[in-house]
């Protein structure tokens, strides 16, 4: 009980960072928080206060990961995909240029 807000914060963690990187992309969204609540139900009955601390570093982990990595492309009209990092990206490719893939 007493790691309850830690996991629910990291719930909430993955959520948002859902959202955000795949903002406007509902599909994305729906599929990153569904895996998200699956992962969380697979491990609902784990007690073990040292594996739950490392179910929340994982999770944590992901949510970073997803904010701090993953670029959403968009396809323009020329058959380029277009790259629209957020100023929560680390690695910026490109700045928002047209990058062809």
């Amino acid at each position: 009980d007493n790691m309850r807000p830690e996991v629910f914060g990291a719930y909430r963690a993955l959520m948002r960072a859902a959202r955000v990187t795949f903002r406007g992309d509902k599909p994305m969204i729906d599929a990153a928080r569904k895996n998200a609540r699956l992962e969380f139900a697979k491990h609902r009955n784990v007690t073990d206060e040292a594996e739950i601390t490392t179910l929340v570093a994982t999770a944590k982990d992901a949510a970073d990961f997803l904010l701090k990595s993953i670029v959403q492309g968009e396809l323009n009209d020329k058959g380029a995909y277009t790259m629209k990092p957020t100023p929560h990206n680390t690695v910026r490719y490109g700045e928002g240029t047209p990058t062809k893939i």
